[in-house]
């Protein structure tokens, strides 16, 4: 059986001006072949090619392969002792997606103790009539801490970008209304 033909630009910058005049629209099923076609020839051991992976499934916009494989290199730099790269390999996951396996478990823990800590400060505060200067407070409060609470929630349980948003419009409207009965009342 004879090796595919292998293509192959002999100037690297020009290999650059070819793809930057791409459109991402037109990259994304491009780096999702060479993704495919990686795993497909080296089926049996991928480990070498964990962090190309990575990068063509990120270029692909495929977060969730793209997490895997970042994952999979940075263990592999790990045992390697090349620390600084399986550094940069976490934080690459990290950054595409809060809800990494390596971090969930950590995510899920801190997530559970806000929501208790809130609850029970919540309880506290309902034991206390509300002064009307902090109204505008608890408006800033909704901004600043329940909704990066809600989106937290939503990375850990795994909602879609659909999901996410009503999450945090429900967020909201709760706050808001426990600001309008505690104000009415």
């Amino acid at each position: 059986m004879s090796p595919e033909p292998a293509f192959a630009f002999a100037d690297p910058a020009a290999q650059q001006v070819a793809y930057d005049s791409l459109l991402f629209a037109q990259r994304r099923p491009l780096h999702r072949l060479v993704a495919g076609w990686l795993e497909e020839a080296h089926g049996d051991d991928l480990a070498p090619c964990y962090g190309l992976l990575a990068h063509h499934w990120q270029q692909a916009d495929e977060p969730g392969r793209a997490i895997e494989y970042l994952e999979k290199a940075g263990q592999e730099a790990l045992r390697a002792g090349a620390y600084d790269e399986a550094e940069g390999y976490f934080e690459a996951s990290l950054e595409l997606n809060a809800r990494s396996a390596v971090l969930s478990n950590g995510f899920y823990e801190q997530g559970t103790a806000d929501w208790v800590a809130a609850r029970e400060y919540a309880l506290a505060r309902l034991e206390e009539e509300l002064p009307p200067e902090l109204t505008y407070h608890n408006l800033w409060h909704t901004r600043d801490d329940v909704l990066p609470a809600a989106q937290r929630l939503a990375a850990v349980a795994g909602l879609g970008e659909e999901e996410r948003r009503l999450l945090e419009t429900a967020a909201v409207y709760h706050d808001l209304g426990c600001i309008s009965d505690f104000w009415i009342t």
